[in-house]
């Protein structure tokens, strides 16, 4: 094949890689790491409610503190609520509070299982049962000969929930009969789904009786007295019970080489918990506010008041919104919500079932459905082209290697590990501060030869930044005729404040634009005079191509010669009709794609005080 047709081939056609192809080395650990700590969560969360009191321990681990209606919130705070110890919302506020939106993951913790009736006690044959109601979409032939575990909570009348765990580590477990293969030969001619009738899903308690011979119900007796004695419950007690039968089996690894994890409960809490993880691992404070939303119920339609159908996710962004002034509907119409749940992947043992062209398929990565329903896509929800675009803008955003340096360039402290590609740990022996770059303002547009940019931290004219652009290397830009938007930013609360960036630069007039020594005001826009380095003569302003720092080829380059028609545009060099108010229009202009980054190298160091 020739060089061409390579190139042709690399541009045009898709290339969906095994995961496998794509790791080695760090992260390869890491995700070992990662599903270590995803069996031992299966393991402690085998019910809605074990969920719920795992989530709340790990997010009180991480900092999260909860939520109080009325409580004043700030950008950094972390919350969470829990709705009748079955579901859980989690959030971090964004550093533009609610007004922009929030970007909310929701996945559900329910699962498939059996519940016990309110009269499930019975004896028959010498043998007591517990009367089960299936929940969610069982497949009901797996659910017999298999030992399974009781848990759940007993609601008493004094108020009290006694928890109730049987089948737990050594402790006997609890099984399911079935048909021995001789006498199922009328079984084994009815379909699948209904070889087990849900009517015969009778969990066996036990055999043994107490009591004398011409005792009635001796058996149920027993394991009514066993049940008293260990948790102070009778039989009445059930009515008010939420007791679930669920495999009694842990987490393990399948696969000879352990690629696989099988346990009970994938569905629906392997993206429960990957939700939790990303919150927990944000970096810093994110600009919108992060929202993670676990819910119970989705099995059954989502109904009743632990599920999306009740009116506690709304209530819950409400009181968020209402302790940062903003309109739920506001929040909502700029929100960004990503409903996690699982797929079934590609099983050659059943090819028939599955359109290979669009199915899930092992080890490559995550799978986005655009639509969900049945048929003509009927009950769907069906996310719009730009919605999954985003999604795949996002998910192909991890950094390459190439520009892994990038990432340690920013502040850090000597003294400690880790930060972006491992666990934290710090060296008290060092006690110093070292500051090699400082990210001091984000993109917003580039438009007429100007830089529009969210303020992050101080920087003023003259100084010698850095551009950052994905797939680009860094370019050097001296801030000239520097410009504050003075209608937008978090401390402008006039109703009619603009609440973007890009609705307060299509709104802003000359008369908005104030003349700026300084960009210290967080978070909002300054403009920019967008000029090759070369251009600095004539305003007095050193060459970049002589800064200290700035002696990297590539970066030079750009600096000082700017000859790549494909990045450089001409611009005009007439003043704006403000009469002067406004900065000129440069002469020389390469665009900057919203999102870059720019940063200020530094190269200082303080002292540690205390």
């Amino acid at each position: 094949m020739s060089e061409e047709m390579k190139a042709k081939r690399k541009l045009l056609l898709s290339a969906n890689k095994n995961g496998y192809d794509r790791l080695e080395g760090a992260a390869l650990e890491q995700m070992e790491r990662y599903c270590t700590r995803y069996k031992d969560f299966l393991n402690r969360s085998k019910t809605e409610r074990e969920t719920a009191q795992r989530v709340i321990e790990l997010a009180q681990a991480h900092g999260f503190a909860q939520y109080q209606r009325g409580m004043a919130l700030r950008p950094g705070d972390k919350v969470y609520t829990c709705n009748r110890g079955k579901s859980v919302m989690l959030a971090v506020i964004g550093s533009e509070g609610m007004s922009r939106g929030a970007q909310i993951a929701a996945a559900h913790i329910d699962s498939p299982r059996l519940d016990l009736k309110p009269h499930p006690l019975y004896e028959d044959g010498g043998m007591a049962y517990f009367k089960t109601h299936y929940y969610g979409g069982i497949r009901k032939y797996q659910w017999v000969t298999i030992p399974l575990q009781l848990r759940g909570v007993v609601a008493l009348k004094s108020g009290d929930a006694v928890p109730v765990v049987i089948g737990e580590g050594a402790e006997p477990k609890l099984v399911i009969t079935d048909l021995l293969p001789h006498l199922g030969a009328e079984q084994n001619r009815k379909p699948l789904g209904e070889a087990i009738p849900a009517e015969t899903l009778n969990i066996l308690l036990g055999s043994r009786p107490i009591g004398d011979a011409d005792d009635k119900e001796r058996v149920k007796l027993a394991v009514m007295d066993r049940l008293h004695e260990k948790y102070g419950i009778t039989e009445d007690d059930f009515v008010s019970a939420e007791l679930e039968a669920v495999p009694a089996a842990d987490a393990t690894d399948i696969g000879i080489d352990a690629s696989l994890i099988g346990a009970y409960g994938h569905d629906d809490r392997v993206c429960a918990y990957a939700a939790l993880q990303a919150l927990f691992d944000l970096p810093r404070i994110p600009e919108r506010t992060a929202v993670c939303m676990l819910a119970d119920k989705e099995e059954i339609g989502s109904m009743g008041v632990t599920g999306m159908q009740s009116a506690a996710f709304d209530t819950f962004m409400q009181d968020l919104c209402e302790g940062m002034q903003t309109p739920l509907r506001v929040c909502y119409e700029r929100s960004f919500c990503l409903s996690a749940d699982v797929t079934a992947a590609y099983d050659p043992n059943f090819d028939s079932v599955y359109e290979k062209r669009n199915a899930a398929r092992v080890n490559h990565g995550l799978c986005l459905c655009k639509y969900t329903g049945a048929r003509g896509k009927s009950g769907s929800s069906d996310a719009d082209a730009e919605t999954v675009a985003y999604a795949r803008r996002v998910l192909d955003g991890e950094p390459p290697a190439a520009v892994a340096d990038e990432l340690l360039a920013v502040s850090h402290r000597p003294y400690g590990t880790g930060f972006y590609f491992s666990e934290a740990e710090q060296a008290p022996a060092y006690d110093g501060y070292e500051q090699e770059t400082m990210h001091v303002a984000d993109v917003a547009a580039c438009r007429d030869g100007f830089l529009y940019v969210l303020c992050r931290n101080r920087f003023a004219e003259g100084d010698e930044l850095e551009i950052l652009a994905p797939h680009e290397p860094s370019r050097p830009l001296i801030v000239r005729d520097l410009y504050w938007l003075s209608i937008f930013g978090p401390d402008n609360h006039d109703e009619d404040a603009p609440a973007t960036a890009g609705e307060a630069l299509s709104r802003a007039t000359a008369a908005d634009w104030e003349a700026a020594a300084v960009a210290n005001r967080s978070c909002n826009l300054y403009r920019i005079r967008l000029a090759a380095a070369s251009d600095g003569a004539a305003s007095g302003t050193s060459d970049t191509s002589s800064a200290s720092d700035m002696r990297d080829a590539s970066n030079v380059s750009v600096a000082s010669d700017m000859r790549d028609a494909s990045n450089v545009s001409v611009m005009s060099d007439t003043c704006g009709a403000s009469g002067g108010s406004a900065p000129c229009a440069p002469s020389l202009s390469a665009h900057v794609s919203e999102g870059s980054f720019l940063r200020k190298r530094t190269f200082r160091r303080s002292a540690r005080h205390g």
